[in-house]
């Protein structure tokens, strides 16, 4: 079998150091048309001082999110902090079970229920049990002890 030109080209990237891993994850989620898409958001995005894409999120999306929705914001935040009194373990599907997102809302609105992170503690991932998740792996969050009402 004949490799095709796109793979030979990010083959010969990533030998080289090239792309960015957030290229070549997309790629192998989304195949070669996404990866013009990509490409595009990566020249769009200001970079320098940025480790990866969850530092894209944390350092300008969040803050968009919750200047955007407060009401909401302080919803999920509220409701997270109800289930996870007395130590309790939680993820994001329990939040969307008691508190859904509006469809008009952007869904990762749902990480700012999980800030400030020197309130929270990441303790493991599992799959999400929502169906329009895919079961894909959410983290499993607890309230730091210092933290617990």
């Amino acid at each position: 079998m004949i490799p095709s030109v796109e793979f030979l080209w990010i083959a010969a990237a990533v030998f080289l150091g090239s792309v960015p891993a957030f290229i070549l994850a997309a790629w192998q989620r989304r195949g070669p048309r996404y990866l013009n898409q990509v490409s595009a958001l990566e020249q769009s995005i200001e970079t320098e001082g940025i480790e990866d894409v969850s530092d894209i999120y944390r350092q300008e999306v969040l803050p968009l999110q919750v200047k955007a929705h407060p009401d909401l914001v302080a919803k999920l935040r509220a409701t997270a902090r109800a289930l996870a009194g007395a130590g309790a373990e939680i993820t994001s599907d329990e939040i969307h079970a008691r508190c859904p997102i509006p469809p008009n809302v952007d869904p990762r609105v749902m990480g700012a229920a999980f800030h400030p992170k020197e309130d929270w503690e990441r303790i493991g991932w599992r799959p999400s049990k929502r169906r329009e998740s895919h079961h894909r792996p959410v983290a499993i969050w607890r309230l730091r002890k210092a933290k617990v009402a």
